[in-house]
């Protein structure tokens, strides 16, 4: 476009209809339109190659070309040129159908006067370049997010590779230092008991944490395919893993109907198990109470877990679903703060979300959601 005017390429054969246009958009805006004119559609096709219109005005009836398929072939020439369509009274039927199509306006020429005429073109080339911003943010946030799973999945790998390779070099550390614990114990002094016990647990701590991390990164990286799920089935192989904890406690977990649903159920039962563990580890000096229920949305399973344990504060809300964020010391609750961060790995994977809502001493629900578009997906696939 040049600098303050805009380039109007009229596709017209009708010299009489081309010669009122142009004196109608000029008493109505002064001139500041630059024309080109072609009076076939090859010659227009020529002008759209080059890129020297921003708009085109062009008719349905030519000497080469004729209804829908002017407006076809031009477009197809020049996808992002904004195209207005002048048509006789028996085209305006086409006409609706060409704007459904893409093109930006039609006006009838026997109804045609300057300011309709302006106000179409201006409207024409704003939707046109909203279109085209709309399109370039969508490109670039395509772009943003294929970066962002390459990123990740780089990560992942790293992850894994690293606390697999860690393991060796500890175990051999861990080894030699319960050696040192056995064999010489009692027969150095006490600051050097008291310093191999300080390495033993900072071991032992170092193994859990290394045993967490591949747990989070295995998420992506070796998540079973997707196949059906039976919610109810899951709990209770998470109850029978968790009966002696609930005997000790006091505990009782209680599920309504849950559904058959499409995932990875062994990842579903480690969210299960991490969702579960948290209510009867966080509990309150009362007999912990768990429930777990789901219902159908439209194109998602909302699940929930409520508990009566110690609560969350509302602040920590979105803190506690990251990487090895705890909110207590490890004398208190142990634990490397990672369980809940492998939640949401796992709800993200099944193309979900996970929140809490908490109050102090009163409990806590979490919540999450299983997309039911991963059924549609494992239906495709097979």
């Amino acid at each position: 476009m040049a600098e303050g005017r805009t380039t109007i390429l009229l596709v017209e054969d009708n010299p009489d209809d081309a010669l009122l246009i142009r004196e109608m958009l000029a008493d109505a805006d002064g001139g500041s339109f630059e024309w080109i004119h072609a009076e076939r559609l090859s010659e227009g096709l020529e002008e759209l190659s080059v890129g020297s219109a921003d708009v085109v005005l062009l008719d349905l009836s030519l000497p080469d070309s004729h209804g829908l398929d002017t407006f076809a072939t031009a477009h197809s020439h020049a996808p992002e040129t904004p195209i207005i369509l002048l048509t006789g009274l028996d085209d305006e039927e086409l006409a609706v159908q060409a704007v459904q199509l893409g093109a930006q306006d039609y006006l009838s020429k026997s109804r045609m006067e300057g300011q309709l005429l302006v106000r179409s073109l201006r409207y024409a080339i704003e939707r046109q370049n909203l279109l085209a911003e709309m399109v370039r943010q969508s490109d670039e946030l395509a772009r943003v997010n294929e970066d962002l799973r390459r990123s990740n999945a780089e990560l992942e790998q790293f992850a894994y590779v690293a606390s697999h390779d860690l393991q060796e070099p500890l175990r051999m550390v861990s080894s030699y230092v319960e050696i040192l614990a056995e064999d010489y114990s009692g027969r150095l002094d006490v600051d050097a008991d008291r310093f191999i016990g300080y390495v033993l647990d900072g071991a032992t701590r170092m193994k859990g944490l290394i045993n967490d991390l591949l747990t989070y990164s295995r998420v992506g990286t070796q998540g079973k395919p997707f196949g059906p799920a039976d919610c109810n089935f899951i709990v209770e192989r998470v109850l029978m893993d968790q009966a002696r904890a609930l005997d000790e406690c006091g505990g009782r977990v209680t599920y309504s109907e849950l559904p058959i649903l499409t995932g990875d159920d062994t990842q579903l039962t480690q969210l299960l198990q991490n969702l579960l563990s948290n209510s009867l580890k966080y509990r309150r000096d009362v007999a912990p109470r768990v429930h777990v229920c789901a219902e159908r949305r439209r194109d998602a399973w909302a699940f929930s877990v409520r508990d009566n344990g110690i609560g969350i504060e509302p602040r920590h809300s979105e803190r506690i679903f990251q990487m090895f964020q705890r909110l207590h010391h490890r004398s208190e609750y142990p634990g490397s703060g990672i369980g809940l961060a492998v939640c949401q790995k796992i709800v993200e994977r099944h193309g979900g979300r996970i929140w809490v809502e908490s109050e102090p001493g009163k409990g806590s629900t979490f919540h999450f959601t299983i997309s039911t578009s991963l059924e549609e997906e494992a239906d495709h696939g097979s």
